[in-house]
């Protein structure tokens, strides 16, 4: 389970959960492409706008921490 996984479920354009989380969409794509971790005030944000529950949007946020880890 991924960001891109939860946010396309819904329906929903990078930038369209930028806007309602209130950042940039450059910034909204580095979750998705795990050059970033959302801090954790985001990913309550995330799981409201997602409409998922907290083991899918815990499981998006160990999938892209881990890769971030092996990407640096």
């Amino acid at each position: 389970m991924t960001f891109k996984d939860l946010r396309k479920r819904v329906d929903l354009t990078c930038k369209q959960v930028s806007v309602m989380i209130g950042i940039r969409e450059s910034s909204y794509r580095k979750y998705e492409c795990s050059s970033r971790v959302p801090r954790a005030n985001t990913i309550v944000k995330l799981k409201h706008i997602f409409q998922c529950t907290d083991e899918e949007i815990v499981s998006a946020l160990n999938y892209h921490t881990q890769r971030r880890n092996l990407i640096n």
